[in-house]
């Protein structure tokens, strides 16, 4: 398992320099393009060392070492101003409910709720009574070890009693085949080993797929 990688970025200067000079964005992202501005130089790209969040972690994402500012920590909208031309999206969609139900299906655990968030997503987060925005992220947050809301529909309380359940299981296996003891946090830890985290500004705005996952392809 790849647990360091180290990239070059390309970055649009042009259009970083725009961004500086309008101040139109938000004060953190201004302060993480300052960062980037002043890594890049005189020059359009870097070189970006990767690696896991915490030492002794098996899997899960990989974040830049030593806090370096890369477009892997960026808005959405600015991520693709700096790189629209020369780089494509490659969107999974629907990818992380479907990761975990084909991983609790292979190794024989139930999931029916899950499956059903796989195959009907509109529906699910329409039952919710939310906004579409709202709703992915309350099931995100369901996913990564947070816990129903007082406003959470009956389903949204059985999707988490059943993914807790189901990533204990996991977990036992990880334990019975693992040296290290991994993070006590079982959604939180089952989810990272497996997908990556995710925020609502990147959680695509396509229709769901039954079970194989679908791959968008699109100029960022």
């Amino acid at each position: 398992m790849t647990t360091t990688y180290t990239c070059r970025e390309i970055i649009n200067t042009k259009n970083l320099n725009r961004i500086l000079k309008a101040k139109k964005t938000d004060h953190d992202t201004l302060t993480e393009l300052k960062k980037m501005k002043r890594r890049l130089k005189n020059t359009n790209q870097h070189e970006i060392h990767f690696c896991l969040s915490k030492d002794g972690e098996q899997a899960g994402r990989l974040y830049p070492k030593r806090g370096a500012v890369s477009l892997q920590n960026l808005k959405g909208d600015v991520r693709k101003a700096l790189s629209h031309d020369t780089y494509t999206d490659v969107d999974m969609v629907n990818a992380h409910p479907t990761i975990l139900s084909q991983l609790f299906e292979r190794e024989g655990l139930t999931c029916p709720h899950l499956g059903r968030y796989v195959a009907e997503r509109e529906a699910c987060l329409a039952e919710t009574g939310m906004t579409r925005k709202d709703a992915k992220t309350a099931f995100i947050l369901l996913m990564y070890g947070g816990k129903p809301r007082e406003n959470a529909t009956p389903f949204m309380t059985d999707f988490h009693t059943e993914l807790m359940l189901n990533a204990a299981a996991v977990l036992d296996l990880v334990r019975a085949t693992a040296p290290a003891t991994p993070p006590a946090t079982p959604t939180t830890t089952t989810t990272a080993a497996i997908t990556t985290d995710v925020s609502p500004d990147d959680v695509d705005e396509h229709e769901s797929v039954p079970s194989e996952p679908e791959v968008h392809i699109f100029p960022l």
